[in-house]
């Protein structure tokens, strides 16, 4: 493509600059490949075009093409998660956590980790001794371990944990 006829350009110029000395005959010859490589341009810059035209092409497909996926991914998911929702409302009704079958089971567990914590008033509200400093925030560690002990402290509630489906 145009990287060749490039390369033909700093070929002829080279022997140009290295032969001062060039008979009339070799001159007419460096002169006819250059007006090859000059009549050659049009075809290759056409082919560069066509190039740059089919990958242009090829990445506005694929962008397309991605987004179509994204969208069948994000709705197979919302179609998943209200699945395991009904397993859930369905296990909770009937009194059970796990039921086996002969492809799997299926159980509904509560979500593992510390229990979120909801502060219920202002950070400028709390007492020194549960906020940090600088600047004024409020101490998750001393709120939470309040909150564990003292449920109606006033200040923060620990949030109950959800619960998810686990497949097995």
């Amino acid at each position: 493509m145009l990287y060749t006829l490039t390369e033909r350009f700093r070929e002829l110029d080279a022997i140009l600059d290295a032969e001062e000395g060039v008979t009339e005959d070799e001159a007419a010859a460096l002169d006819a490949a250059r007006d090859a490589i000059i009549a050659d341009l049009p075809g290759e810059v056409a082919n560069a075009i066509r190039y740059i035209q089919t990958l242009q092409a090829t990445h506005d497909a694929t962008t397309v093409e991605a987004a179509r996926l994204r969208a069948i991914a994000e709705r197979t998911a919302k179609k998943a998660e209200r699945v395991k929702a009904l397993c859930i409302a369905a296990f909770d009704a009937a009194g059970v956590t796990t039921v086996k079958t002969p492809v799997g089971a299926l159980s509904v567990q509560p979500n593992g980790g510390k229990p979120s914590l909801r502060i219920i008033v202002q950070v400028e509200s709390l007492p020194d001794s549960l906020t940090k400093q600088p600047p004024r925030i409020a101490d998750t560690d001393a709120l939470r371990a309040l909150a564990e002990s003292m449920p109606d402290n006033g200040l923060a509630v620990l949030e109950p944990r959800g619960r998810h489906v686990r497949l097995r």
